[in-house]
């Protein structure tokens, strides 16, 4: 006959099995998530990075060749090309902002280099302003953007309204970018005659700064005897600034 310490053992180990199979039926946790759930939202991670993976592949080859379009370098035709070629690629697979920026950049580029009055550099330059305002939708105060779109539109369509908005973009979205006040100041210059008032304004200031962060840049970015007199004119009350642009003129 059992002891009753050992009937009080016999009926808590009896009380426990039963918790024992139901324990055995739970499925596995991972810090408190399903094994299996765990197990799909790594696969869904790995299915959403295979897009950015494989659009970086066709990116890495030309990673240099951007390199020297950020520097200013002459890049030989059959590398933009190429270059071209593999972002395109690479879109397919993902269309951020920075693969649909320097997708236009290489297209600008390429424009240029073949010739933007010939029929095939004019196609690739329509491409590159298409680029850009893609491009521009991801990322809508990029100053550069906005100046490679003003260009665009000033060299296909003229400085018409397309040319004017971009170039006001630009000066709004980063309007003492060094290296684009020279640049932005010459092409308002150049269209002195089709701005309005407070646009002829925006521009007049991108001449003061210029002159101030680049006044070296702006004496080679302007070279016309009719825009040298309107940038006399504006620099007329800053006799400084005037001096400092006279010193780089030749």
């Amino acid at each position: 006959m059992a002891s009753a310490g050992e009937m009080s053992v016999a009926v808590a180990r009896e009380s426990r099995s039963p918790r024992r199979r139901r324990d055995d039926r739970t499925p596995r946790q991972i810090g408190g998530w399903p094994l299996a759930g765990v197990a799909g939202l790594g696969l869904a991670m790995i299915v959403m990075a295979v897009p950015r993976i494989v659009s970086g592949a066709f990116i890495f080859p030309h990673e240099p060749v951007m390199r020297l379009i950020q520097r200013g370098a002459d890049v030989p035709i059959h590398l933009l090309v190429e270059a071209r070629r593999g972002y395109e690629a690479a879109i397919v697979w993902h269309g951020g902002a920075n693969e649909r920026s320097a997708l236009a950049i290489l297209r600008f580029r390429l424009a240029l280099a073949l010739g933007v009055a010939t029929p095939g550099g004019r196609a690739v330059l329509e491409s590159a302003r298409e680029a850009a305002r893609e491009a521009l939708i991801g990322t809508p105060a990029d100053p550069y953007l906005w100046a490679q779109l003003a260009e665009a539109e000033r060299m296909l369509e003229g400085p018409g309204p397309g040319f004017v908005a971009a170039l006001m973009r630009s000066i709004a979205t980063g309007p003492f970018e060094p290296s684009l006040t020279p640049f932005r100041a010459a092409m308002g210059l150049e269209s002195w005659a089709q701005l309005q008032t407070t646009e002829r304004e925006q521009i007049a200031e991108q001449v003061r700064v210029a002159a101030v962060l680049e006044p070296d840049r702006l004496r080679r970015a302007v070279t016309d005897p009719l825009r040298l007199r309107i940038v006399a004119e504006i620099l007329e009350g800053r006799p400084e600034l005037y001096a400092r642009f006279r010193a780089n003129v030749r």
